[in-house]
């Protein structure tokens, strides 16, 4: 499965970065039209491969495989109150820290997009998924799930500046 992210003002150029992901993971097809299912999640329509996007603060993601994915990336937020965040989401997590507290928030979040259930998924741990944690930095934390294990490529988008 291959992770595609950017740093930047993506807001606009989302589609472009798409296009891009596409282009390194199937080189010699075109990318398809992306529709949305009755959950909103992304899928493409005449093609099998697999879609999940996700973005927080200044970076976008996106994730692409031959089988259903989920994938989440989140920045660290300073002034979250993890704790209170950890006993409302995550009670059964004790000793809670920083690294721990966004780890498990991604995969959540991650299965969640897998399943199409969204972050409010009763039980998001369990054998019946493979995560994958990453890094994209010191301060963005990501995971993918699916219910087949792969192999991880991260890799970065650059887009050309037009003048």
């Amino acid at each position: 499965m291959n992770v595609y992210y950017y740093k930047g003002n993506y807001k606009d150029i989302r589609q472009e970065l798409l296009l891009k992901a596409w282009e390194d993971y199937r080189p010699s097809s075109p990318m398809p039209e992306i529709s949305r299912d009755f959950r909103n999640k992304p899928y493409f329509c005449q093609d099998s491969a697999f879609l999940s996007i996700s973005h927080s603060g200044q970076y976008f993601a996106c994730v692409l495989w031959d089988f259903a994915v989920g994938l989440d990336i989140q920045e660290v937020n300073e002034r979250a109150d993890i704790i209170r965040i950890s006993k409302r989401f995550f009670p059964k997590l004790k000793n809670v820290h920083e690294e721990k507290f966004y780890r498990n928030w991604v995969k959540r979040e991650a299965k969640g997009k897998l399943t199409g259930e969204g972050f409010f998924i009763k039980d998001y741990e369990g054998e019946d998924v493979f995560f994958k944690e990453f890094m994209i930095d010191e301060k963005i934390y990501g995971a993918t799930a699916s219910k087949v294990k792969g192999e991880l490529w991260i890799k970065e988008l650059k887009l050309e500046k037009l003048i």
